[in-house]
């Protein structure tokens, strides 16, 4: 299990109060690239209080975030077809570290990419789900993007980004 380090624990504390807050504001948190995300995100998901969906923009990021918040003896499912490995009784698994997880399963904690969740819409809202993060918020958030669409479509209003680049830098030649 890993402990958190330096202002980790500041950021976690933070983290909590802003997506538990009663305010519908998206916040956004930014830590530098090697912070520890991954880390600071389950540390906080082990603190919410309802069930809760954990975004990213690929499997690559998807798989590190789950194993660190199962790596805390925590369980969770995955909502990603990008991971999926192979298919049982019509259903779509990956292997991580060699444990067989469902692609299609949303729970009281779901790790997710917005392009598998946003066809889940339903079954979030019949979950309640209350909280929502998002992994690289500066990606895919824009205007019209499928994460604010599904962001509207399940009335999710606990929302909190996090990110190591807070400001996306446009082509001016245009």
């Amino acid at each position: 299990m890993l402990k958190l380090r330096g202002t980790q624990d500041k950021f976690v504390d933070t983290a909590v109060d802003i997506i538990m807050s009663p305010s519908t504001k998206k916040c956004v948190m930014v830590a530098p690239v090697a912070y520890g995300k991954s880390i600071c995100i389950a540390n906080t998901v082990m603190r919410l209080d309802a069930p809760s969906i954990i975004l990213q923009p690929n499997k690559e990021l998807l798989e590190q975030n789950f194993k660190k918040y199962i790596g805390y003896g925590y369980k969770a499912s995955i909502c990603s077809q990008s991971l999926k490995l192979y298919q049982k009784n019509k259903r779509p698994y990956t292997e991580i570290d060699g444990v067989p997880y469902l692609c299609d399963e949303i729970s009281d904690v779901t790790f997710a990419t917005s392009g598998s969740i946003k066809s889940m819409v339903e079954q979030v809202k019949a979950m309640k789900v209350k909280y929502l993060i998002i992994d690289e918020c500066h990606l895919n958030t824009k205007t019209a993007s499928v994460i604010r669409d599904f962001i509207a479509a399940t009335k999710i209003r606990n929302v909190l980004g996090v990110t190591a680049t807070p400001i996306v830098l446009a082509n001016s030649f245009d």
